[in-house]
């Protein structure tokens, strides 16, 4: 009897130190099913709040799961939630210091919430991390071309990598951009041509070619006619837009087309995007092509080109 007793409290003993240790089959258990919510997210890209739902769910399952923290991050920054989003990257580079997604999401959430210098840091820990990503060269090329303006060389040198690991039309826009701030007007028209030599059917050549014809602040670059047929083909090519009737503005302006640059240029302003850039980017250049439009109406070609084409 006290042998049965025994066994009985041995087993009794057993499964409660079992049930307050992790185990491993429930842990694999539970990671299992976190994948399978998990696919569910990304098999929601048309419904971003479902998607949130199973990622979130996914990680309640499995807490380690670097990949839903990554899409659950993206999913916020979708949704305009950047808090959220940097929130998530947070919690998962706790597991996952090296995430380079995880500190390149995070270095956007940062970038639109005004945070410009915690972005930077973000985004060149994501390039050590992964050095062969585009993505993130792209990024931090961009914070240094557009907020981060005391060093374009900085800006050149991002963009000349990530062309180097893929070739794209918008890296090569980019590049031929940080020249034409560093005012190295010869190396921005060589990458614009480049551009429009590999992408002709693509607008993004053409239009930095033409910024650089208007409001070059060298004059032996100045060429009013190069300027409109380049505007001209941008418009061709997408449409009116609101950053390309700016630069055609810009072009007609040079030309002593005023009128036409006042017309081009107000309704630019009128098709102004603020989703594009974010709050503070937007701001910035809505107050850039306002001043713009007020040189125009005084007869005055704008040349100054400092915050962006």
């Amino acid at each position: 009897m006290a042998r049965k007793h025994l066994l009985i409290f041995g087993l009794v003993s057993l499964f409660i130190f079992s049930a307050t240790i992790p185990n491993a089959a429930n842990g694999a258990y539970d990671c299992t099913r976190a994948r399978a919510w998990y696919d569910k997210g990304n098999n929601a890209k048309n419904n971003n709040e479902r998607a949130i739902f199973y990622f979130k769910k996914a990680i309640e399952l499995c807490p380690d799961y670097i990949d839903a923290h990554i899409n659950l991050s993206k999913c916020y920054m979708q949704g305009h939630e950047y808090k959220k989003a940097a929130n998530v990257c947070r919690k998962g580079l706790e597991i996952d210091p090296f995430s380079p997604d995880l500190h390149m999401i995070l270095g956007s959430a940062y970038k639109i919430s005004g945070e410009f210098g915690k972005a930077k840091v973000e985004y060149e820990k994501a390039t050590e991390l992964d050095p062969e990503d585009e993505n993130s060269w792209k990024l931090l090329g961009r914070l240094y071309l557009y907020i981060l303006y005391s060093n374009y060389d900085a800006a050149a040198k991002a963009f000349e990598k990530a062309y180097s690991i893929k070739a794209e039309a918008i890296t090569l826009y980019y590049w031929s951009n940080a020249f034409y701030k560093m005012h190295d007007y010869s190396n921005a028209i060589e990458k614009a041509r480049l551009c429009v030599e590999h992408y002709p059917n693509m607008p993004l050549g053409y239009n930095m070619l033409s910024w650089i014809y208007s409001s070059s602040k060298d004059a032996k670059y100045l060429n009013s006619k190069k300027a409109i047929d380049h505007a001209n083909k941008v418009q061709h090519l997408e449409g009116p837009m609101s950053w390309k009737l700016s630069v055609l503005a810009a072009a007609l302006a040079r030309n002593n087309e005023f009128v036409t640059a006042v017309s081009s240029e107000a309704k630019s302003i009128e098709n102004f995007n603020t989703r594009y850039w974010g709050p503070t980017i937007t701001k910035l250049w809505l107050n850039e092509k306002r001043f713009r439009l007020k040189q125009y109406k005084r007869g005055i070609p704008y040349t100054n080109g400092d915050f962006r084409p």
